[in-house]
């Protein structure tokens, strides 16, 4: 997650307190254009539309995530609860009852709605 910052800690150092390319330029120049192609890559993701039909092994891997997560006490952050819920495809109500229950730390309220759903 850190890769391109920590790669370019010793180059930024090199330059600024020798005046002069480190010998770790190269496996920086590398981890930065492995994040390029990374972000290209995502750019060009087509978006999931939340009307697409749930596929049934990505639903089940997202309840079964959900579920241990919530169990678990867990914090979920939001874009990942979206991710869940939107790979679940529930009804509106349902969705809004879960976010609800989560923003709320009521994690067995949430469960509960999930179980029942």
């Amino acid at each position: 997650m850190f890769a391109l910052h920590n790669a370019s800690k010793p180059v930024e150092s090199s330059f600024r307190n020798d005046g002069q390319v480190a010998d770790e330029y190269p496996a920086f120049v590398a981890v930065l254009n492995e994040t390029i192609t990374t972000v290209d890559a995502l750019i060009k993701e087509p978006e999931v539309t939340a009307s697409a039909p749930a596929n049934g092994a990505a639903a089940e891997q997202a309840r079964k995530q959900l579920l241990a997560a919530l169990k678990a006490s867990e914090f979920i952050a939001q874009d990942k609860l979206d991710e869940w819920l939107d790979a679940l495809a529930l009804p509106q109500e349902k969705r809004t009852a879960i976010i609800d229950a989560v923003d709320e730390l009521d994690y067995e309220e949430a469960i509960e709605e999930l179980e029942n759903s």
